[in-house]
């Protein structure tokens, strides 16, 4: 049966495929104990830290607002290797590129039917090799390419396919796809294909049993840190990465007793309906997962479905932190939960102009600490017992500015900086660096 037609009702001459193809390193390290694992099998409510638990500064880029760079949900971030931050707009259906200082540069080709347009653009990625961007654009079934500055390049015409891709290397792509199909060498369906830039597969990686094969979220499935492509399909257990073509899997998360039941996977309607409409408190799930120099990021929820953060150690897995809520007591008090990029030790958050609203009405001088005992006081005596975790999260923030040794005092540099932010029309990107 030929792969192309499989794929897609069409025929497209680029996007090829040789029969006589074996499949290439195929990982069957998914039991867990077959390879190091991310312990959070302890999970505990209202778990809280300070930022200085994990970073060692922070700095604020407002994106700049023009009629051309309005920003509405950013579902992607990536960082050009100038510094620059290329955002992918899913909302308003855009690609556009800032610079370091949040400066609007350009848009990366636009919305319309003609060559070098986009219908539906649902991912981006950075090129690093040749400092391109590709866009896959569901609307033509094809990968768009486009020069740093938005000159339209090429467009290679695929199959379609669920949403996620990555640069592999130098001239290949990595591809995430879920079908179900007669492969030869692979029984059942297949998860990730390896195109070369025209679009011919060169190898392809099924990872997960036919029970799997439901699994099609999109967003970030890859994702790329100092050369290595990192492989990690949301609410599942398994962290993979490519090497030397071949797909190992490094972790196992573990989230104990809070693990989604197995018997969610007998099919993918069962997962559906358990994870998406009736979605239980006490499962976690993990969402996206990074890695830069020594240490492991990841988003899961847990606990109502409240983001979480994870910080780990590479080199010893047991030197791990999670929390639900970070006390920003670095630099401007406003905090950020939600990943939008790793790179080169430093933590990319995405924060709402909202959020600085706050803390611009708040005097300078103003001892913080006591202001957020206050706060934290006030709401818990409004939280009705029987809502435990959120009654957690307080008393454990009470604990932790209780303990603080030093009062947090907000300078008229940091309240100047709060105004300024607070009336930003695009969202602004907080940057933590790792210690």
């Amino acid at each position: 049966m030929c792969l192309s037609s499989c794929l897609h009702k069409n025929t497209f001459t680029s996007f090829q495929y040789d029969k006589e193809l074996i499949g290439i390193g195929l990982a069957d390290n998914y039991e867990k104990g077959n390879v190091p694992t991310i312990d959070l099998s302890d999970l505990q409510v209202g778990s809280v830290a300070f930022y200085s638990d994990f970073f060692s500064d922070v700095k604020y880029i407002p994106l700049e607002f023009t009629p051309k760079s309005k920003v509405g949900e950013i579902r992607k971030l990536q960082i050009t290797k100038d510094g620059d931050l290329l955002v992918f707009d899913a909302s308003g259906k855009s690609i556009l590129r800032f610079n370091n200082d949040g400066k609007f540069v350009n848009t990366i080709g636009g919305l319309g039917h003609s060559k070098g347009e986009y219908i539906s653009p649902t991912c981006m990625v950075y090129d690093v090799y040749r400092n391109q961007v590709i866009v896959y654009d569901a609307g033509k079934s094809s990968l768009q390419f486009y020069s740093i500055d938005g000159k339209f390049l090429n467009v290679v015409e695929i199959p379609s396919f669920y949403y996620e891709f990555e640069i592999l290397d130098r001239d290949h792509l990595i591809l995430y796809m879920n079908y179900q199909m007669d492969v030869p060498g692979i029984d059942g369906s297949y998860n990730y294909v390896i195109v070369d830039r025209k679009g011919k597969i060169v190898g392809y990686h099924a990872p997960y049993s036919d029970n799997w094969k439901g699994f099609t979220m999109s967003s970030n499935v890859f994702t790329r840190s100092e050369d290595h492509v990192y492989v990690h399909v949301p609410g599942t257990p398994l962290i993979n990465e490519f090497v030397n073509d071949s797909l190992k899997t490094l972790y196992f998360v573990d989230f104990g007793k809070n693990n989604q039941p197995e018997e969610w996977f007998e099919s993918f309607e069962s997962y559906q309906e358990k994870a998406y409409s009736n979605y239980p408190d006490n499962v976690a799930r993990s969402v996206n997962f990074y890695s830069t120099g020594k240490y492991l990021l990841m988003n899961f929820s847990w606990d109502a479905q409240m983001l979480h953060l994870m910080v780990a150690n590479k080199d010893s897995l047991d030197d791990l932190r999670y929390v639900r809520l970070m006390d920003n007591d670095i630099y401007g008090q406003v905090n950020g939960m939600e990943l939008k990029s790793v790179s080169n030790n430093k933590v990319y958050f995405m924060i709402e102009p909202d959020q600085f609203e706050r803390m611009a009405s708040i005097p300078t001088n103003t001892d913080m600490t006591e202001e957020k005992l206050k706060t934290c006081h006030n709401t818990l005596s409004q939280i009705d017992k029987k809502f435990y975790s959120a009654r957690a999260l307080y008393q454990n923030l009470i604990k932790l500015n209780a303990d603080r040794k030093t009062p947090s005092i907000i300078s008229f540099e940091e309240k100047a900086e709060m105004v300024r932010l607070s009336k930003n029309n695009n969202p602004i990107i907080q940057v933590c660096t790792l210690k």
